[in-house]
């Protein structure tokens, strides 16, 4: 039997423990081969680990003393597994992320590439998911000019290296299911750039962004859970593409959510007008009241001032209920300058204007988007 390090690339590995890697399932996903099954992970800082698989127990090897481990299990197939890693202080028992295939079909991918994949949100961004018996999140964002892509959370303190993600081949989309991550989380991408510049990315696809509160800005994506809500508004959109939209009467009620003490009275107000529509001003996540709702953060996450997501949803069901529209502003041409925003996303102008000399609103001194691009 060959030692368990013949089996092992270790150019790789080396690329892993010093943050390199971009395809990490590739190196650290468990290996069928001749002598039996090859696991492999990266804990720094870990004391001892073991693989639980069954009812045994297989103490892993440390085999760089930066933190990385291996261990031949003497099966004929991949069997189900989790990781009990021991620190100093303290021990996890978890499921390998790199275990887990990506989520994001080949078709998906091309789609993506050509512009056309309309439904994008539904993968890309924070998913609670469940692959096979396991729950945890789905993590996917696109950010083609990148090195190395990285997760952060509590669950890995925080730390780029643990939790690197997988880049899809074709188009730059980085992905990983992280087992256990629950809703509520709070998260940011690391992005190192082709220069070894790092950077702590929002997510730009998140369903909701951290509350403001008096210490100063907060900008990490909370991952969120959106299923089980039960809306009550089939018979308004049953209805609503009944007729030509030019041969139906229209009455639009400009407001901002500001103006309304309560959503019910809102509702109320619309409806006992005879308006059709209500159109709000910006609902989506914005950082500085100075700058206003204007200001979009975070195009998929409404504002926490108002509510939860679910608070939001269910206004646009009342509304719906009572036979109202509701028209969403927002804000198409630009965005506003932060570090963990959507400049320079990757380490290059990956939303923006190319050009540097255009790449600014003259008034504004906000970005503006580079409608070339094809994602």
């Amino acid at each position: 039997m060959a030692g368990i390090s013949e089996y092992m690339n270790w150019p790789r590995i080396e690329a892993v423990i010093y943050g390199e890697e971009a395809s990490p399932r590739d190196v650290m996903g468990p290996k069928l081969i001749r002598d039996g099954v090859l696991i492999q992970g990266f804990f720094p800082g870990a004391k001892e680990v073991e693989v639980l698989a069954g009812n045994k127990k297989y103490p892993m090897e440390l085999q760089d003393e930066a933190g990385y481990f291996a261990v031949l299990l003497p099966l004929r197939k991949i069997p189900s597994y989790t990781y009990h890693v021991c620190f100093e202080d303290r021990e996890y028992t978890f499921s390998d992320a790199y275990a887990f295939p990506g989520q994001i079909t080949e078709e998906e991918e091309k789609q993506f590439l050509a512009g056309v994949w309309y439904g994008a949100f539904e993968k890309l961004g924070a998913h609670p998911a469940s692959v096979g018996k396991v729950k945890g999140t789905y993590f996917a964002v696109w950010a083609p000019n990148a090195t190395r892509v990285s997760v952060l959370g509590d669950f890995n303190n925080w730390n780029g290296k643990i939790l690197p993600m997988h880049r899809m081949p074709m188009s730059g989309i980085f992905e990983l299911f992280v087992p256990d991550v629950k809703p509520g989380t709070l998260y940011k991408y690391e992005i190192i750039s082709r220069d070894g510049t790092r950077t702590l990315k929002a997510d730009p696809y998140a369903f909701e962004v951290e509350k403001q509160d008096a210490e100063g800005l907060k900008d990490a994506s909370v991952v969120a859970d959106l299923s089980g809500f039960a809306w009550n508004d089939e018979e308004w959109m049953k209805t609503r593409c009944a007729a030509p939209v030019h041969k139906v009467p229209v009455s639009i009620y400009e407001t901002g959510l500001l103006d309304w003490e309560k959503p019910e009275d809102l509702v109320q107000f619309v409806k006992s007008t005879d308006y059709t529509h209500v159109e709000l001003h910006p609902v989506m996540e914005y950082l500085e009241e100075s700058r206003g709702a204007y200001s979009t953060f975070s195009y998929f996450a409404p504002t926490s001032r108002f509510g939860t997501p679910e608070d939001f949803r269910k206004l646009v069901d009342a509304l719906h209920q009572a036979g109202i529209g509701v028209i969403l502003d927002w804000t198409p041409a630009q965005f506003p300058e932060y570090e963990s925003g959507l400049q320079n996303f990757d380490g290059t102008p990956l939303y923006e204007v190319q050009n540097p000399l255009f790449a600014r609103h003259p008034f504004w001194n906000t970005f503006l988007y580079n409608y070339e691009s094809p994602m």
